[in-house]
């Protein structure tokens, strides 16, 4: 493979390796690129800055906004091969029962992120296996 950036290489070659340099100083969370380290520091601090143009409803990220618009628009982009329903992907999960959330802290598994998190709040305290806080940029090293 050839990159145009040497920072490319040494991105993609983290997929081989498996090394996750950046640590977010509050969860101890690690990731093979910064984007993915601002993105939980979205999270952690509440932000959500892309806001929809209909409603007002804002966002942490910019394909969760994407997502949130087909609302609007009633759009449905994929069809489900076992009942030929327009569908978002959570919908597929409905017939395979795949649930790929597990709570760190039992291992009960849930269908939705959104229920995980309810789970979480309810039996233990609150805590996610996300954390919070502020963000403290380093590389792990």
């Amino acid at each position: 493979m050839i990159f145009r950036w040497s920072n490319s290489m040494r991105r993609h070659q983290r997929n081989h390796t498996g090394e996750r340099p950046y640590k977010c100083p509050d969860c101890g969370k690690t990731f093979k690129d910064f984007s993915s380290l601002i993105s939980l520091h979205r999270i952690h601090k509440g932000e959500r800055p892309y806001k929809c143009l209909q409603c007002g409803e804002c966002f942490s990220h910019s394909s969760s906004l994407s997502t949130h618009r087909r609302t609007h628009t009633g759009e449905k982009p994929s069809s489900c091969s076992d009942c030929g329903e327009s569908f978002t992907q959570e919908h597929q999960q409905t017939h395979t029962g795949e649930r790929p959330y597990p709570c760190s802290h039992c291992g009960k598994k849930f269908r939705r992120r959104s229920h995980l998190t309810g789970h979480q709040k309810a039996l233990h305290n609150g805590e996610s296996s996300e954390g919070g806080g502020g963000l403290r940029v380093g590389v792990q090293r």
